[in-house]
């Protein structure tokens, strides 16, 4: 296959002049943009696509993309323009690269001219943590980097005269708004616009509809396997889908797309996993309100910020422990974003099924009950303690078993019905197939294969033994004016979190006595949750009294008096 890097070889020594601008020098000219340019080399008076790469060269600045997927494909494609005379004698102007932290921006642009051309080319997402936080904020807001866009176009057109917008990623969205935004004596001047694989506009901060006014004018490309591209998708009619040799999520990267001469090699479908993906998030953001969107967000990437972590590179570097103060402010520590989490991989993988039956629970009475009494809970605790202790280790095995059972006959009936709905249409559904095979499989294996039936069971009990470790944790924060409460309940996650490591490496001869160690940490949970919903309940009731004995005595004096 072969790739843009080749078009520029193939096609250097033809100007614009005799063979004019095509689908694929918007690509050349968008992956340019990436190039990481000091500054000073694009402020010199008619410096040259040319001139900035030897500049750059010459000076021993390495020719990297300023973007998480570098690569030397990327390096090649930069060598390979300066030898070019279409590119490298192109002229650059007025190129922005702006970076603020306190603002939540990260806007590049750059006006590119020559051999009777005008391109108004917008950067994508770089390599920082702040434009990848601006990119999410697209889900609730407008970034400030769009309104940087549209007032860019608008100057460069002003000043050089009609032009073609191109932008990849977030840099086609940025396309797509300012060409949309810009006024209607700046909108005639514009001769085309491309998006490549950008997302569109959240529809209840920006009315899609606003991009029919340049569909005329547009054109939208995105890869096989598209993900940025397909958020809130912008509804372009000249659109198409483009194959690539990348895999998967690396099918964003520009150089991975696959040409024919001047033309680009096109398919008919995206990749099922990629739709999969998309209709997910795209449901996830109807379900999470406005606010809940803003805070997720938020606490996400001002928790990244805050480890130091700058780049993406920095934040790889930083590993685990940047990972570990995330899942802490984000699932542990904030339920409104916990929540918001959680409905992700569900709305990915059952289209949102968990969530609706979630809420359809809340709303049932008894749950309310349960879930609003520290007493109940604990009760439960308690029996469910006495019943690892007391009943036989084949009814566990037996109700693991029959977990993972209801689970995969479940999915494979949920398979079945969406095969039915789309028509039979097994490419567009593997995903769900995938999973219901795989469950089947386990189901079939755990039953028959020796062992495999403990170590599943095993792996289980572990996830809920983790969970339990981690409420317990998120209980143990309710009481920081309780110090000996909250060292107890933090003793308590420890056990939790220890036995759920335990089991997932113990032997099976060990298995009775564990599930009496467990079952009695059951109960030990549950009168400790009962002796504190009890003594909340005795302080409410002095103080209640208290507050009435008060009252009475005013009273009694005033009337008194």
């Amino acid at each position: 296959m072969e790739h843009i890097n080749d078009y520029v070889k193939w096609r250097g020594d033809i100007s614009f002049e005799d063979r004019g601008f095509c689908d694929i020098d918007n690509l050349v000219l968008c992956q340019f943009s990436y190039l990481d340019i000091p500054k000073r080399f694009a402020e010199e008076p008619d410096v040259t696509i040319a001139d900035i790469i030897n500049m750059m060269s010459e000076e021993g600045i390495p020719l990297r993309k300023k973007a998480a997927d570098d690569s030397e494909r990327f390096r090649d494609f930069i060598s390979k323009l300066a030898r070019s005379s279409r590119f490298g004698e192109l002229k650059v102007h007025d190129f922005e690269d702006v970076i603020d932290e306190d603002k939540d921006v990260q806007f590049s642009a750059m006006t590119i001219t020559g051999h009777g051309i005008c391109a108004v080319v917008f950067r994508g997402t770089d390599d920082t943590v702040v434009a990848w936080k601006e990119d999410f904020m697209i889900c609730f807001t407008e970034p400030k980097a769009q309104k940087y866009a549209a007032f860019y176009l608008a100057r460069a057109i002003k000043r050089y005269g009609d032009a073609i917008v191109c932008g990849h990623s977030k840099g086609g969205n940025m396309a797509l708004y300012a060409s949309s935004s810009v006024n209607d004596s700046v909108r005639s001047r514009i001769v085309h616009v491309y998006c490549n694989d950008g997302p569109g506009f959240c529809p209840e901060v920006l009315d899609p509809q606003a991009l029919s006014i340049i569909d005329p004018i547009t054109t939208k490309i995105t890869p096989e396997f598209s993900i940025i591209g397909g958020i809130f998708e912008p509804e372009i009619t000249d659109s198409y889908i483009v194959k690539s040799d990348g895999k998967q999520f690396d099918q964003h990267e520009l150089c991975s797309w696959g040409i024919d001469g001047t033309s680009l090699l096109t398919t008919n479908e995206h990749d099922p996993l990629s739709e999969q993906i998309i209709s997910g998030v795209n449901s996830w953001v109807g379900t999470v309100d406005i606010n809940g969107r803003k805070e997720f967000v938020d606490t996400l990437f001002d928790t990244i910020l805050a480890t130091g972590a700058k780049t993406i590179e920095d934040l790889t570097a930083k590993g685990e422990p940047v990972i570990r103060s995330v899942f802490r402010k984000v699932i542990i520590e904030n339920p409104d974003t916990r929540s918001a989490a959680a409905n992700l991989p569900d709305n990915i993988l059952f289209d949102g099924a968990g969530a609706r039956a979630k809420e359809k629970i809340k709303a049932d009475p008894f749950y309310k009950q349960v879930m609003e009494s520290e007493l109940i809970k604990g009760v439960i605790t308690c029996v469910a303690g006495l019943a690892a202790v007391l009943l036989p280790d084949d009814l566990i095995f037996i109700a693991c078993i029959g977990i993972l059972a209801a689970v995969a006959i479940v999915e494979n009936i949920y398979a079945f019905i969406r095969l039915k709905r789309c028509y039979w249409n097994f490419r567009k559904e593997a995903i769900h197939l995938f999973l219901a095979s795989f469950l089947l499989i386990v189901t079939l294996l755990t039953l028959f294969k020796e062992g495999a039936l403990f170590v599943m069971s095993s792996g289980l009990f572990a996830l809920l033994l983790l969970w339990f470790c981690g409420n317990t944790v998120i209980r143990a924060r309710r009481y920081r004016k309780h110090v000996g409460i909250r060292i107890l309940l933090i003793i308590m996650a420890t056990q939790w979190g220890g036995a759920a490591i335990f089991i997932m490496f113990a032997p099976e001869v060990t298995l009775k006595w564990y599930m009496i160690v467990v079952g009695i940490l059951a109960i030990i949970d549950g009168l400790l949750r009962i002796g504190i919903e009890v003594v909340a309940r005795m302080r409410k009731k002095r103080k209640i009294k208290l507050e009435n004995s008060i009252i009475n005595g005013s009273t009694s004096e005033g009337g008194s008096r």
